[in-house]
């Protein structure tokens, strides 16, 4: 995509978020990798619902302000750090969905149960709770997604990471579906963890898929 066409794609998802629920007032943020290694990020203090293009900003890789009047949402520094690690990714999701956050509230783990959560997130991770809008929580966030496309920021939220925005936001969607599941599964009596090599076999479909493609 062009940078015109990221700018539509990065309000469009935001408005996805607030009309699902996963984002309330002008809480969470999205980015968008641009061509020439830039960073094109949503403002602080902004309603994701009504995001308009011309409202976001564009950072440098070390986040110096390029293009755009607005104040950059104060969790540029896990963007950007996100993006360091990981040189594939092209797009940064961070919301407070309520079920992934309420693990983060209650500073719980969130079990592999689905094979969903194998398939499209292959690991969640787990970033210790940081200070909000800190280098430590950049570093933990990014750290949190070595192994995996979702990560839980203990005390504050999530976060998803993907080659586009659209896959970005699905995993969002994943997370918190795997999330809701988890809690109706405690209800139950608890849910049963995914096998070792349940999620080994997992993995190789996963990697086989994508190799098809």
């Amino acid at each position: 995509m062009d940078e015109n066409a990221l700018r539509r794609a990065v309000c469009e998802t935001g408005r996805l978020l607030w009309e699902r629920g996963l984002i309330a007032g002008s809480d969470g943020n999205l980015s968008a990798r641009l061509a020439d290694g830039a960073v094109l990020l949503t403002p602080s203090g902004v309603s994701k619902g009504g995001l308009t293009p011309e409202a976001l900003v564009v950072l440098d890789a070390d986040g110096a302000p390029l293009r755009g009047a607005g104040k950059p949402s104060s969790e540029w520094r896990m963007h950007l750090a996100i993006y360091r690690a990981r040189p594939e990714v092209g797009a940064v999701v961070h919301a407070h969905p309520p079920c992934a956050t309420a693990f983060a509230a209650a500073g719980r783990v969130l079990p592999l149960l689905l094979p969903e959560a194998v398939l499209t997130l292959r690991r969640i991770g787990v970033a210790p709770y940081a200070l909000p809008s800190s280098q430590a929580l950049a570093d933990g966030a990014a750290a949190a997604l070595a192994d995996g496309d979702a990560a839980i920021l203990m005390g504050h939220g999530a976060v998803t990471v993907a080659a586009d925005l659209g896959a970005a936001w699905e995993r969002m969607e994943t997370l918190e579906h795997c999330a809701k599941v988890a809690l109706y599964a405690q209800a139950l009596g608890g849910g049963v963890p995914l096998a070792e090599e349940a999620v080994a076999a997992l993995d190789a479909l996963r990697e086989g898929r994508r190799a098809a493609h």
